[in-house]
């Protein structure tokens, strides 16, 4: 069973003097006896893909001419750790079979199928031997070599690479390396409601960088590392690099439309834009059929996979990014497919990179202009209330000995009025379109406020009565008091 970003087995087969047309006329036979799916035949090997199947989701078979030998690879195409045997099975099945054909195919039939041979190498002499996905797979040979910037894989180690930098940075400034605080995401950049929307648009970008942890860093590198090999290589590095900001800014703007409360932070929005990039190419005829043959299922479930695990009602998991970088990604493909049918035509190239862009720079504009700013106007008012409540509570800071009318003037003329004042402003919040923790903490504050004012009204009633007893009275409103204000601290955890 190998393991890896491509699983892959390979073998030598010895060709002990035969020539190298003779060969590939045997291996086609042996090809088409297995029912495997041709792509390409040169003079340096030949390239098949297995057919879809339960046991296979279509691997890259190559066949490489070296000295005296050729080298049979086959590798998975899609987005597999494990393969289970596949590659192995491949390997040896086409082997034996190309033992089996050398042996018992006639001469006349292998001379046809040598003339047959040359008009094919004709059509593909000139078409590198293996996909470029699969080129730019074979050069993750270890750990490291993830990080490291090569041809056809330049924009991905990048992105990785500024991600585990940023999160690196945040560990030495103090962050938790496993659950951050909200409010330590925000102060580095986080996407929230009420400071985008007052002027921090760059945090639709910034966000894309910043992870809630460790373990969701690393699944999202994984995922970002396999849709880089995948994608980089067909799309190129500068449509790679703008999809995937776009792809971000787009996941991000979903995600301010849709959540009303939630800091969002993480790379998702983005690689899920590239996922719909490359499932776009698939699904249209920018791609070789052979290659879309062999990734698009793979790819489906993988999407389907993500798809549904960001549905699992779970508070942590912004499927509005998800949803709407994905959506950006099919976009941004099926726009970009005539530029990569075309692409020595870099006016054609540019021209749609640029109206992509700006039109959704243009949409960003209008979404945060429109989306309602009501957490920060419930954030302003909570401070505001802050300050009054202060000022009311300075009844509880006269000096001991302090006379009865000095604690009835303050209690009268300004604490009394200042709650008032505080229970109007709490009930006009209700105006505000509020999610259901800060509407929650409303209604706590609320019966807050009328608890102060009853309190207040009898020691009043104490000072004015000092016969009678309002002790009772006054026990009870001030451990009302204090558990409203034990269950605001416990909504606020």
């Amino acid at each position: 069973m190998a393991f890896g970003f491509s699983p892959q087995y390979a073998q030598d087969y010895q060709l002990e003097g035969l020539d190298r047309e003779h060969f590939l006329a045997i291996a086609i036979e042996a090809i088409d006896r297995l029912e495997l799916k041709l792509s390409k035949v040169t003079s340096s090997g030949i390239l098949v893909y297995t057919k879809m199947s339960a046991y296979s989701w279509s691997e890259e078979i190559t066949l490489t001419f070296g000295i005296d030998k050729v080298t049979v690879r086959s590798q998975c195409t899609g987005n597999q750790l494990f393969d289970w045997g596949k590659n192995r099975r491949n390997v040896q099945d086409l082997i034996l079979e190309i033992k089996h054909v050398r042996r018992i195919l006639k001469e006349e039939k292998l001379e046809a199928k040598l003339q047959a041979l040359g008009e094919i190498q004709t059509v593909h002499e000139e078409l590198p031997l293996s996909a470029p996905a699969s080129s730019a797979k074979d050069k993750i040979s270890h750990f490291f070599s993830i990080f490291k910037i090569t041809k056809g894989y330049r924009v991905t180690p990048i992105l990785v690479n500024l991600n585990l930098v940023v999160f690196i940075v945040m560990l030495f400034a103090g962050v938790s390396w496993i659950s951050p605080v909200a409010e330590e995401l925000v102060r580095w950049g986080a996407n929230s409601r009420e400071f985008t929307l007052a002027g921090q648009g760059w945090r639709l970008l910034t966000a894309c960088y910043l992870h809630a942890g460790i373990i969701h860093l690393l699944f999202n590198m994984y995922a970002l590392v396999y849709i880089g090999l995948l994608l980089e290589p067909h799309l190129g590095t500068v449509r790679f690099f703008i999809a995937y900001l776009l792809a971000g800014i787009g996941g991000s703007l979903a995600s301010l439309w849709w959540n009303d409360y939630m800091v969002a932070v993480g790379a998702s929005g983005a690689i899920f834009g590239m996922y719909g990039v490359f499932l776009a190419l698939l699904l249209s005829k920018a791609l070789d059929k052979n290659i879309q043959r062999a990734f698009l299922t793979s790819t489906l479930v993988f999407v389907i996979y993500m798809v549904l695990n960001a549905l699992k009602k779970e508070t942590n998991i912004d499927n509005a990014a998800h949803f709407g970088g994905l959506l950006t990604g099919l976009i941004f493909g099926f726009a970009s497919i005539p530029s990569l049918k075309r692409p020595k035509n870099q006016l054609l190239n540019a021209s749609t990179l640029s109206v992509l862009s700006v039109l959704l720079l243009t949409l960003s504009f209008f979404v945060i202009r429109s989306i309602p700013n009501d957490v920060a106007n419930y954030n302003h008012f909570w401070k505001r209330f802050a300050v009054i409540e202060k000022a009311a509570l300075k009844v509880y800071q006269l000096p001991k000995g302090s006379s009865n009318l000095t604690i009835y003037n303050e209690v009268k003329l300004h604490g009394l009025p200042k709650w008032h004042r505080m229970l109007a402003l709490v009930q006009q919040q209700y105006k505000l379109e509020l999610p259901q923790q800060l509407l929650q903490r409303n209604r706590i504050l609320e019966n807050y406020c009328k608890a102060r004012i009853k309190s207040y009204e009898l020691i009043c009633e104490s000072l004015l009565h000092p016969k009678e007893n309002y002790d009772y009275a006054l026990n009870y409103y001030n451990q009302y008091i204090m558990a409203q204000l034990e269950e605001m601290q416990t909504l606020a955890q």
